[in-house]
């Protein structure tokens, strides 16, 4: 009898570790919904902005408008280290 009523006290113990656990996860879960939620909208006006900007110069033929400075610059520099 001893042995049920201690079997009885570890059940009620372990219902109520259970219950607390999973009001705390249903806390976390929420609150990691509501973060994925503010994550998900930064991400989404981040990608709607620079793609936008830096997709449009390389892939309209135009890079080559960019590619003349950066070897002038470069074309420059080494044109200042062979002459001294």
């Amino acid at each position: 009898m001893e042995k049920l009523d201690e079997h009885s006290k570890q059940l009620e113990q372990s219902a109520e570790k259970l219950s607390q656990l999973q009001t705390e996860n249903t806390v976390l879960r929420d609150q990691n919904q509501a973060l994925n939620a503010t994550s998900n909208k930064k991400r989404r006006f981040n990608t709607r902005i620079w793609p936008m900007g830096n997709l449009n110069t390389p892939n309209s033929g135009e890079g080559t408008t960019d590619t003349p400075p950066t070897s002038g610059v470069a074309g420059a520099t080494r044109e200042g280290t062979e002459n001294p």
